[in-house]
C-alpha cells in the first residue's frame, strides 16, 4: 500500500538519493504516483494509487500525507472560519496542509479518519510527525548518529542501506 517516507539528515548531498531508496518499497506498481522533496536537511516522499496529490507545500512548509480523514466539509468550515490567508485546496493534504498553517498542531491532531502525516518547516528546519488518534495508520521511525528516518511502513526503512 502506497505511504509515505522520509528522512532528516546532516548530509544535504544524501537526502535526494536517500529517499529514492526508501519510496522503492511503496511504489510497487507503475501505476502508483511518487512525489518528492529533498532540502539540504530534510526529504518527504508520498506515493499514491492514483493522480491524487499526497504531497503539498506553501511557503517553505510541506505535508505528506498517507491514508485520509473523514468530515472533510467541516474542516472546510473551520479553514473558512479563519481569518487568514488561504490557498486554494484540492486534495486533502492541501487541506491538511492549510490546516496546519492556520492553526498550528492543533489544527492536525484529533481528526477523524486512519492517516500519517509528515510536515517539514524549511525556515526552524522543524520535523512533526502525526499519525490518527486510534493509531490505526502505521508510522515508524528509526534514530541513528546525524539521522532521522520515518516511514508509514517499515520496508521504507529497512530497504535502506
Amino acid at each position: 500500500m502506497p505511504g509515505i517516507a522520509g528522512l532528516v539528515t546532516v548530509d544535504p548531498t544524501q537526502a535526494r538519493m536517500e529517499i529514492d531508496r526508501m519510496i522503492r518499497p511503496l511504489q510497487r506498481m507503475d501505476t502508483h504516483r511518487a512525489e518528492r522533496y529533498a532540502g539540504d536537511c530534510a526529504a518527504l516522499a508520498a506515493v499514491s494509487l492514483d493522480d491524487t496529490r499526497a504531497l503539498s507545500q506553501r511557503g517553505g512548509v510541506r505535508l505528506a500525507l498517507a491514508g485520509a480523514v473523514v468530515e472533510e466539509a467541516a474542516l472546510f468550515a473551520r479553514l473558512r472560519a479563519h481569518d487568514g490567508p488561504v490557498a486554494p485546496v484540492n486534495t486533502q493534504a492541501d487541506l491538511l496542509l492549510e490546516l496546519y498553517l492556520a492553526f498550528g498542531l492543533a489544527g492536525v491532531t484529533n481528526l477523524n479518519g486512519s492517516y500519517a502525516l509528515a510536515i517539514w518547516e524549511d525556515r526552524n528546519h522543524k520535523l512533526t510527525l502525526v499519525r490518527d488518534r486510534l493509531g490505526t495508520a502505521n508510522l515508524y521511525t528509526w534514530l541513528a548518529p546525524n539521522r532521522l528516518m520515518f516511514a508509514s511502513e517499515y520496508k521504507a526503512i529497512t530497504w535502506h542501506p
